[in-house]
């Protein structure tokens, strides 16, 4: 029941948004871009600022799906291979994204 009452409120919130859709990729593609990760983090937060009742909804979308790809990432840098990783840019952002977590960990991180 949870789960639908969430999945209900991320569909309306995404109905109610999505005009703005198109102005969002761009900043996010040219924030990426640049490698600005504090622009990256106002887009992907700010609707959590206004609306905190999508804790759960972000929680699933992002930092608990942050945390996994920290592990298997860490299982990558565990063999002698090199790996290609993409994940999506909301991923990179914030102090639960992936490039914080890594950091965290003890790992350097270097934007090419």
């Amino acid at each position: 029941m949870a789960s639908l009452t969430m999945n209900r409120k991320s569909i309306s919130y995404t109905i109610l948004e999505i005009e703005k859709t198109p102005s969002y990729a761009e900043t996010i593609i040219k924030a990426w871009v640049k490698g600005n990760l504090k622009i990256l983090e106002e887009i992907i937060y700010q609707p959590l600022k206004e609306k905190p009742e999508l804790l759960p909804i972000y929680k699933r979308l992002f930092l608990d799906r942050n945390r996994a790809m920290v592990s298997k990432i860490e299982d990558f840098l565990k063999t002698e291979k090199r790996y290609f990783i993409v994940v999506g840019a909301g991923h990179l952002a914030g102090e639960e994204g992936i490039i914080e977590l890594l950091k965290k960990k003890g790992y350097r991180l270097r934007q090419l």
